[in-house]
């Protein structure tokens, strides 16, 4: 999360983890300290992690006009997103590397997909990992009304520096990264068991990216 109190901003990275380099382009506008832990200190409830209403409430606390800032989610292609969590998971959750270890299968895709959901657990449990429980989720969920602007991933120098350069900031990003999960999810996006279940599950993020597409082809 970066958060400056200068130019009244807030973002809020791709809780899967997908984000980093926006984040590093960012961070040169940072101002206020962000905690690596939940549990923070007596004057910071701020952490890394935190969802956007868990910020809300954080400003709340540190008397701070949360509503006042411009409050940036980055959302991603569910396609994208999820076929990154199944490899990201699957290399490194314990059970998995042992079940590998001893010769044992673990959960295909489809089968890991079926068991996720878009809110609540996401792809794990209330008390395991945050990027492994708020990554699943849904850009509807995870932003709720905490949000006043969602960019996607994908497109973040044509989504968010407009945002930013009305607030004075003027970032330069670094290269996307091409790994195997990308190659992934455009295999699954045509399997008919995937297609149902991310068009049923992560149906907001699916037309917010088709209505970015069609004010980019307008304004063409």
């Amino acid at each position: 999360m970066i958060v400056s109190h200068r130019h009244r901003f807030i973002f809020f990275p791709d809780p899967a983890g997908g984000s980093a380099r926006i984040e590093t382009a960012l961070r040169p506008w940072a101002d206020q300290a962000i905690c690596d832990t939940r549990l923070g200190t007596r004057h910071n409830t701020l952490f890394h992690g935190m969802s956007p209403a868990e910020a809300e409430l954080a400003f709340d606390m540190m008397d701070l006009p949360f509503r006042k800032y411009t409050r940036v989610a980055v959302v991603r292609d569910p396609y994208a997103k999820m076929a990154y969590l199944y490899h990201r998971i699957a290399a490194i959750d314990p059970v998995w590397r042992v079940r590998r270890r001893l010769g044992l299968t673990i959960p295909d895709y489809q089968e890991w997909l079926r068991k996720t959901r878009p809110n609540g657990p996401g792809a794990g449990y209330r008390s395991g990992p945050r990027w492994r429980r708020f990554g699943a989720w849904s850009g509807n969920a995870w932003c709720g009304n905490h949000i006043s602007h969602v960019v996607r991933a994908e497109a973040v120098e044509i989504d968010l520096c407009p945002i930013l350069k009305d607030l004075g900031i003027t970032p330069v990003f670094g290269p996307h990264l091409r790994t195997t999960w990308r190659q992934s999810s455009n295999h699954f996006r045509d399997h008919p068991d995937v297609g149902n279940v991310i068009n049923n599950r992560y149906a907001w993020d699916l037309a917010f990216y088709g209505r970015a597409d069609q004010a980019l082809r307008l304004a063409a």
